[in-house]
């Protein structure tokens, strides 16, 4: 993770572990360019509360509007919260 995404999950108030799960469930939308950006669509909510349980998806419910921009190899390059809906090509 770099340090802007580090500073800029402390600036917005994410948890580690609830990006941890967007990583894995959420859909991933490729620029083209080497980034994608990851976010929770319905299905990947869905699949938290199936695969995590209902404890853990209530514990983090007030992040799940989230998302995280991360190069191809993995690396986070930052956070932020969706203020309007990703339109997927």
């Amino acid at each position: 993770m770099s340090l802007h995404a580090q500073v800029r999950m402390q600036q917005r108030g994410l948890p580690a572990a609830a990006l941890a799960l967007i990583r894995r469930y959420g859909r991933r939308q490729h620029d083209h360019q080497g980034c994608a950006l990851v976010y929770l669509d319905r299905r990947g909510r869905e699949a938290i509360r199936r695969h995590e349980g209902e404890q853990v998806y209530r514990a983090y419910e007030k992040v799940w509007d989230a998302y995280l921009l991360e190069r191809v190899g993995g690396a986070v390059l930052t956070t932020g919260h969706r203020t309007r809906r990703f339109h997927r090509e």
